[in-house]
């Protein structure tokens, strides 16, 4: 990770997930009208036969999945994907319910420079944008901005906090959290309230709400210990959604198709779903992590012990939304990102504005951790007041009521549970690398869970699937 990012101000993000790329139709004519029975015309002749006897059978139409199924049908090798949802796109998730593309799920490309969703939005003419996440408007509870000269002894202390936790990181223990280690290096700082207010929503933003888990439960010898790529932080004005319809097209997707299990004895795979059973030569399982620590698909015969383990030591981080729609802007035109400084640390909520990605009057109230899950289960209203607490203060308390309030619960969710991983005390990055195993030649598996590199990235679930891919491409004919 890039660490000189990580001030308070210029938030060191690590916010996740989604996709990518065109299908061709000649290759997709391969797959046919998926049946029940999974049969395949018999070809004579190696490789020919080979292929002709494949059929993949895809569990989830996410990122990771489609990316799979593309490279895959590029080969020539028959899929099928399998989607419990309506919808596809799994925690991608665009929105119009508010008359405009609005993002529940993934929102960012993180690193602009070589990162592969980049280059599938160049290529297919999909506009995106640059956020800008050096720059926030903080305010009291009063309504006052903060000073330039507070933001700037504000940087100063969150950065020296950062340097320490890095100093710590390098002889952390393995039961080591976030949190003893900010508890050590807070308590040699005497701040003033409002100094430790700012500097309290500073830590949030980039903790809680970045990882979507409270700094007792991340794992301090490996928080941020993983690839990024450089770059700026990217948004589209229409939607990540793009991006799966791209992938998608001529993809065979079967909806609304609940995988409730998967027997990979013998020659090939059986998958017993909602909508009857599918025989395929090989399984590719996308689902999230939560999916599988809740146990809702059962594998015959049972995992093996390493998987097993990596699953239960993972953990699956919340990151929850609370979009506002007002009829007018009330906020600062230019802003990108606001914040109230609270005086409970655990009910800070970040904002971020659409003006400059849309043009559309709508805040973003973002919570990450207990919070976030805390949010789920309120009502729509009740999530709102939560926010109007807050921007009351910034518009000196003439804030209108909204006229649309959109609230996710993706903890809730049962083909989410959660919005993305990270390592808990006791974890390992080689989890995500335990995860990816194949399971000898007919099981495979992907998801940013499994991408020891880019975890909890859109990117890594897409490098996931095409990894994925390739494993399968490698074993095809044996």
């Amino acid at each position: 990770m890039d660490r000189s990012q990580s001030t308070p101000l210029s938030k060191h993000r690590t916010r996740r997930q989604a996709l990518g790329l065109a299908i061709s139709a000649a290759l997709a004519l391969l797959t046919g009208c998926a049946s029940l029975t999974g049969s395949t015309d018999r070809r004579s002749g190696g490789a020919a036969r080979g292929i002709a006897d494949e059929r993949v059978l895809i569990v989830g139409a996410g990122i990771a999945g489609l990316a799979a199924a593309r490279a895959l049908l590029q080969q020539g090798i028959p899929v099928q994907v399998l989607e419990a949802r309506t919808r596809i796109g799994g925690r991608i998730w665009t929105d119009t319910s508010l008359g405009t593309p609005l993002d529940l799920g993934a929102s960012w490309i993180h690193g602009s420079a070589g990162n592969p969703l980049t280059q599938l939005a160049r290529e297919h003419g999909i506009t995106t944008v640059r956020s800008d996440i050096e720059d926030a408007y903080l305010y009291e509870t009063s309504g006052r901005e903060l000073s330039d000269a507070r933001y700037a002894e504000t940087d100063a202390i969150v950065e020296a906090i950062f340097v320490r936790l890095y100093e710590l990181q390098e002889t952390a223990t393995t039961d080591a959290s976030v949190a003893d280690a900010l508890t050590t290096i807070l308590g040699d700082y005497q701040l003033e309230d409002a100094l430790r207010r700012a500097v309290d929503w500073s830590l949030v933003s980039s903790i809680n709400i970045a990882t979507g888990a409270d700094p007792t439960d991340l794992s301090l010898q490996h928080w941020e210990t993983d690839a990024a790529f450089a770059g700026d932080e990217l948004l589209f004005p229409g939607g990540y959604g793009q991006l799966i319809q791209v992938l998608a097209r001529d993809v065979p997707i079967q909806r609304d198709c609940v995988v409730s299990a998967i027997a990979y004895e013998g020659e090939g795979v059986r998958l017993t779903t909602s909508q009857g059973t599918w025989e395929g030569s090989r399984a590719l399982v996308t689902v999230p992590l939560g999916v599988l620590q809740a146990g809702t698909i059962t594998f015959t015969p049972a995992l093996p012990t390493g998987h097993q383990q990596a699953q239960r030591r993972l953990a699956m981080g919340t990151l929850n939304k609370i979009a506002l729609q007002f009829d007018r802007v009330f906020w600062p035109e230019d802003a990108h990102s606001l914040g109230v400084l609270q005086r409970e640390r655990t009910r800070l909520l970040e904002y971020w504005s659409m003006l400059p990605v849309t043009g559309a009057p709508i805040l973003v109230a973002m919570a990450g951790g207990q919070y976030a899950r805390e949010l789920e289960a309120l009502t729509p209203e009740a999530a709102a007041d939560h926010t109007l607490r807050d921007l009351r203060s910034i518009a000196g308390g003439r804030v209108p009521t909204p006229v649309g309030v959109l609230p996710t619960r993706w903890s809730a969710d049962p083909f989410a549970r959660g919005s993305y991983s990270h390592v808990p005390p006791r974890a390992s990055l080689q989890d995500y690398a335990s995860l990816a195993a194949p399971v000898g030649s007919r099981l495979f598996f992907a998801g940013e869970a499994t991408s020891p590199n880019y975890p909890a990235t859109v990117h890594g679930a897409l490098l996931s699937g095409r990894r994925a891919a390739d494993d399968i491409i490698n074993r095809v004919g044996s």
